[in-house]
């Protein structure tokens, strides 16, 4: 997922670590978050390595949500002052997921 923008350090570790072995991989690659548009591409470049982006069978947004009962004060504030909501929402795209899951069966 990503979380202010960046993706959890095990995931850029792992990726990082076995990179030779992935890129002898089929692979797809998805990331849950509440950006839309071209912040979403961004997103997935700032994330992974170009090397994984340019094979993988699948690339794909899933959504987000923000979870406000979860989240502490800090938190709380960056969402309000970013996103400019001060209420939890979902914006989960489970079409999106279907499509992925369908891609990485289609292997």
């Amino acid at each position: 997922s990503i979380y202010m923008g960046r993706i959890q350090k095990e995931v850029t570790e792992f990726c990082s670590n076995n990179l030779k072995e992935l890129k002898e991989k089929q692979i797809g690659l998805f990331i849950c978050g509440m950006q839309e548009g071209d912040a979403i591409n961004n997103e997935l470049i700032e994330n992974f390595p170009l090397e994984l982006i340019n094979i993988a069978i699948s690339k794909i947004h899933f959504g987000g949500e923000f979870n406000f009962d979860k989240m502490n004060f800090f938190e709380k504030f960056i969402v309000k002052k970013i996103a400019k909501t001060s209420s939890s929402k979902s914006n989960i795209l489970n079409d999106n997921i279907h499509k992925f899951a369908q891609a990485m069966n289609s292997i």
